[in-house]
């Protein structure tokens, strides 16, 4: 008996061997010492020498130390050093004993302490208060409780017995090696828990965990089990292995972390689970299992952490709450990965979906970059799955959906999108596509009701490709990109569920084969031109909503067509082919046939058994006609056959060049265009002399023949005629009043076209090419002028007819004869580079509105005046500025703005420019911002004077208008005169304003201020 002090034992047998055994107490100590003393049973109480332990052992380790200790009251022990309570008897045995016998064991000491092949019978309960304290095929009875706190308890090779006891741990260890466990011990999670199991190993939590703290899981790669319901509420992290869910509260109600690389979650067994917690995507990871296929649904937000995760998902995952902060770059396993909430990735990646199922069920899922569908797998599937109310964005400008994608899909796979949701693609760069199809492998889209896919078009990228109408809406978010809208498609079907068109305002082009699998047809919605150039084969009826829709006489369907009121129909000429269809149902009173060139007159391109209007159809026609050979006078061209019926028809509108009636063949029921006149292609020679006139002067080429010819006009209209470099006659003698169709100058070489006659008619009279056109009379023609390359010199105020004047980027506009007059309106059209005004032939005087911009320059060249009005005249000009390089600009009551760039008066040598202003004209500069100034004296060491005179009016420097600049550079000289009206500042004034003089090296300023 050990009453006091310190009892070390030096040999095995120290102590005896077990009669009576030995008996610890009042603050006695027993130092193990590293020996053998299984044979001596001992009964201990108390805290030992100094509180430092009852039972301790400062020798080495030793793993057979005790088999018996029975406490007679609380006591405390110490493993500074390794000791054991250890059966004798191998697994199984539990002949070892720990009694608790009521009281409380509380262990010290960094080192481990283990109960081994034993019993820990009784009531009572474990303290450790550092360490680990270990148990290896024993058996710990309850009640009482097992308090770990910061500690470690160790669960070893433990293919027998049971811990019974309650649990708690505020910051501690539960470590599991050896063998799988099922741990039946309820846990108080106090502070938290880190869990490691050994690899390839399974601990089972069958008790509930309460208390505040967390679950962390970690070091150690084998699997976690969690079976029951838990309260604990710090949450789960999982950094390594698995955890198994086998409660829909098994988790707690934290978040769980998946912060480990290649960790997994999952269901325990094949019932689906539905966890309230909040989920982490730290890593690239597992979700769900290949057995235990229970479904996951999380009802609460998925953070991705903020960065692009490959994840894999073995077994069907839901995520019903807001999934976001980061993306997914790569999706594989076979299980589904379902969005029914609001996914938002806000990081620049493809979504990849490699393997398993992506469905996107009444919630919305916007991605940055593309979504690719490209299963790695050999004979594998991957699919992508919108229902009706889910919705997918890419929102970069060259995302596109790739339904197949190489590199990285397999050539044996298939790869499929169902939507029968929104799909929705920025508009821009390469991106907005379905690119359908890589490598071998199939790919398809289906299209089902209630689906709306918006792209810029449907492509074939290679191999096996399909899209499969049943239902849904294809939805145009631009025109024809390249060539057609969809084309070059393996196969496109239209199933029972039809097809909806939407071209939403755009003109497209569909030459991809629609072909029947199902009976289903098509609808076409939203305004704009669908175009179906391809040999259709559905059998369905063909509606069309709104818009117009042109149908190729090579469909073969045999549906019928029924068109809404405000809509059209057209039928386009395939040679020699003519679409047969039951009934045509026109709710409106217009129907087009596209004759294209005409090439098999003979042959109807329309054959209907049956029709029906509200009143008489008007008949529009199209073709092409461009040398006057393809529509013949006096040819008769078969439209359509109305069966045995013809209805009432009108003539409406024919190719441009072409004159002709409708005639019907009763008898057939046949619809016929007659053709009474057709417009020829002339190119101007003015061998013979320089006069135009009509059916008289041989000095026209014919270009559909190349022999010389006579200029020649209908009634209606007169021959497309053309000034290029082939003549030898540059100057045209318009003998007689003109009408052609079309006229253009395109040339290097310099024309002068005008005399006694007028060009009439509604030509658009088009100048081309480096040279100069000068137009010497009068004109009547109101189709407009279009200056799109080199110089318009106008010599008479009507000679360019009563049509817009559209100038194009780089081109010069002068004068020519002296003073002119122009009041017809002047816009910019296209292109880049400066437009020039020369007022060198004489003064310039444009009293038509003005609208140019598009960050030009306007530049006023030549020595006499251009002057903008008089009257209210709007020159506007969005981003265009006006330099005054030579004489004098003049607004005359007019208003010019100048919305973001500046007025500079720029002058050399002894040219002058002046800008003046009278009769209460406006000149407003920086209405909208670039913080613009007027400059006099603009570009360094140009010497010549440089003027402002201001009468009347005013000038006002708006929003961002800022200074009036008088020889603003180097030797260059500027003066201002103001004999009246007034110059302002309005807007903004966080910048400098006001008048500056002569603010360089050699300049000279003036500013007159008369009254």
């Amino acid at each position: 008996e050990i009453r006091g002090g310190m009892v070390v034992v030096s040999n095995n047998a120290g102590l005896g061997t077990g009669a009576g055994g030995t008996i610890i107490t009042n603050g006695g100590t027993l130092d193990i010492s590293g020996r053998n003393l299984q044979y001596e049973p001992i009964t201990v109480s108390g805290s030992g020498v100094g509180g430092n332990g009852a039972i301790i052992n400062n020798g080495a380790g030793q793993q057979n130390a005790t088999r018996w200790i029975t406490l007679a009251n609380d006591t405390i022990v110490a493993a500074n050093n390794r000791w054991d309570i250890r059966g004798t008897g191998g697994a199984g045995s539990f002949n070892g004993e720990l009694n608790l016998n009521g009281f409380t064991l509380t262990k010290l000491g960094a080192a481990q302490m283990s109960i081994v092949d034993s019993t820990a019978t009784n009531a009572g309960n474990i303290v450790a208060q550092g360490g680990i304290l270990a148990i290896t095929r024993s058996k710990v009875e309850g009640p009482g409780f097992i308090d770990v706190g910061a500690a470690t308890l160790q669960i070893e090779n433990s293919s027998t017995g049971y811990l019974a006891k309650p649990l708690i741990f505020n910051q501690g260890t539960l470590r599991m090696g050896g063998n799988s466990f099922v741990l039946d011990s309820a846990i108080t999670n106090v502070g938290g828990v880190t869990v490691q199991v050994g690899t390839g190993l399974t601990l089972t939590l069958s008790n509930s965990i309460t208390g505040n703290g967390w679950l962390f899981k970690a070091n150690s790669n084998g699997t976690l089990r969690l079976t029951q319901p838990s309260t604990y509420t710090g949450g789960t992290t999982n950094a390594l292995g698995t955890i198994f869910i086998g409660h829909d509260q098994a988790a707690g109600s934290g978040v769980i972390a998946l912060t480990g690389s290649g960790v997994n979650l999952a269901s325990d067994d094949t019932t689906p689970h539905i966890l309230a917690n909040d989920l982490i995507v730290g890593q690239n990871l597992t979700i769900g299992h290949l057995v235990n296929t229970g479904s996951l649904t999380f009802q609460n937000s998925v953070s991705i952490a903020n960065g692009i995760r490959a994840i894999r998902i073995n077994s069907d995952v839901i995520w019903e709450g807001p999934v976001g902060d980061g993306a997914i770059s790569d999706k594989r396993g076979p299980g589904n990965l379902v969005f029914k909430g609001i996914a938002n990735f806000n990081l620049d990646s493809p979504f990849e979906l490699e393997e398993g199922t992506v469905t996107i069920d009444g919630g919305s899922l916007t991605n940055i970059d593309a979504f690719r569908i490209m299963c790695t797998n050999v004979n594998g599937v991957a699919r992508l799955v919108i229902t009706n109310g889910g919705s997918l964005v890419l929102t970069k400008a060259g995302a596109n959906l790739r339904p197949g994608y190489s590199p990285g899909g397999d050539a044996t796979a298939t790869n499929i999108v169902d939507i029968a949701g929104l799909v929705r693609m920025a508009v821009g760069g390469s991106g907005g596509l379905v690119s359908i199809g890589a490598n071998s492998a199939r790919s398809i889209v289906n299209l089902f009701a209630g689906g709306v896919l918006e792209t810029r078009q449907v492509n074939h990228a290679a191999n096996t490709s399909e899209f499969n109408f049943d239902g849904g809406t294809l939805k145009a978010s631009e025109g024809n990109l390249g060539s057609t809208f969809m084309q070059g498609l393996t196969l496109a079907t239209i199933r029972d569920g039809g097809a909806i068109i939407d071209t939403a305002g755009f003109d497209i082009t569909i030459g991809q084969p629609l072909v029947a699998n199902g009976t289903g047809g098509l609808a076409k919605n939203g305004a704009g031109v669908l175009r179906l150039t391809g040999a259709n084969s559905y059998t369905g009826p063909t509606v069309v909503n709104e818009g117009l829709l042109s149908v190729a006489s090579s469909q073969s369907g045999g549906g019928a067509f029924t068109v809404a009121a405000n809509a059209a129909l057209r039928f386009s000429a395939v040679p020699g082919v003519t679409l047969n269809t039951p009934q045509i149902t026109l709710g409106g009173d217009v129907l087009e046939f596209d004759l294209g060139a005409n090439v098999t007159p003979a042959v109807p391109l329309v054959s209907a058994a049956a029709w029906s209007a509200p009143g008489a159809i008007t008949i529009n026609i199209l073709g092409t006609n461009i040398l006057g050979t393809n529509f013949v006078a006096g040819q008769a061209i078969a439209l359509a056959d109305f069966g045995t019926v013809l209805p009432t028809t009108t003539l409406g509108t024919l190719p441009t060049g072409v004159s002709g009636t409708l005639s019907n063949d009763n008898d057939n029921a046949v619809l016929y265009l007659v053709v009474t006149g057709s417009a020829r292609a002339l190119a101007w020679g003015g061998e013979l002399n320089s006069i135009w006139d009509i059916n008289n002067s041989v000095n026209w080429t014919n270009l559909a023949t190349g022999l010389w010819d006579v200029y020649l006009e209908t009634p209606a209209f007169g021959d497309r005629v053309l000034f290029d470099d082939r003549a030898a006659n540059l100057t045209v003698d318009v003998a007689t009043d003109v009408k052609p169709v079309e006229m253009a100058v395109n040339s290097t070489k310099n024309y002068s076209i005008g005399g006694a006659g007028k060009i009439t008619g509604s030509v658009t009279l088009g100048k081309y090419g480096s040279g100069a056109l000068e137009l010497t009379s009068a004109n009547s023609y109101t189709g407009g002028t279009l200056l799109g390359a080199g110089r318009l010199n106008v010599g008479h105020g009507e000679a360019l007819g009563s049509g817009a004047l559209t100038l194009n980027g780089g081109v010069t506009l002068g004068t020519a004869g002296g003073a002119q007059v122009i009041t017809n309106s002047l816009s910019f059209g296209s292109g880049s580079g400066n437009i020039f005004i020369d007022t060198t032939g004489g003064d310039l005087n444009l009293t038509g509105p003005l609208a140019l911009g598009a960050g030009l320059e306007l530049q006023k060249t030549g020595p006499n005046t251009l002057k903008f009005g008089p009257g209210n005249i709007s020159v506007i000009g969005s981003g265009m500025g006006l330099d005054v390089l030579n004489g004098t600009v003049v607004l005359d009551g007019a208003a010019f703005t100048n919305e973001n760039d500046g007025v500079r008066l720029q002058a050399d040598g002894a040219d002058v420019s002046m800008v003046r202003i009278t009769n209460g004209g406006i000149w407003s500069i920086g209405t909208v911002g670039g913080n613009p100034n007027l400059v006099l004296g603009s570009t360094a060491n140009k010497t010549g004077s440089n003027h402002v005179h201001l009468s009347s009016g005013k000038i006002v420097f708006g929003l961002s208008g800022v200074q009036l600049l008088v020889a603003n550079t180097a030797n260059t000289i500027g003066t201002v005169v103001q004999d009246g009206g007034e110059i302002t500042w309005v807007g903004s004034t966080n910048v400098v304003r006001g008048v500056a003089l002569g603010a360089a090296a050699g300049a000279q300023a003036q500013y007159h201020l008369n009254g």
